[in-house]
């Protein structure tokens, strides 16, 4: 009988889903940090109805970007969407 063995940490990958309205000041420094782990693979960054530029510049931090069109949902919203 063989026994599973855990995953080690060169197994571990991580996806950061990270929701966000209307963060330009701050949305590149977070996802380069984020990006920074050792661990993860890619940022999703969910733009919630943003009226500035966090989409963009969270695509050129190196995130991938969905962006909500319409009315703002919650955070709980564009997580869900971000998974």
């Amino acid at each position: 009988m063989s026994q599973e063995q855990p995953p080690t940490r060169a197994d571990v990958v991580v996806d950061v889903v990270m929701p966000a309205r209307d963060e330009a000041p701050t949305i590149a420094a977070n996802v380069a940090a984020a990006l920074g782990c050792r661990y993860v693979r890619r940022v999703i960054v969910v733009d919630d109805g943003s009226s500035d530029d966090t989409a963009a510049i969270a695509r050129e931090a190196g995130a991938e970007v969905i962006q909500r069109h319409g009315s703002t949902g919650s955070k709980a919203h564009a997580m869900h969407d971000g998974v």
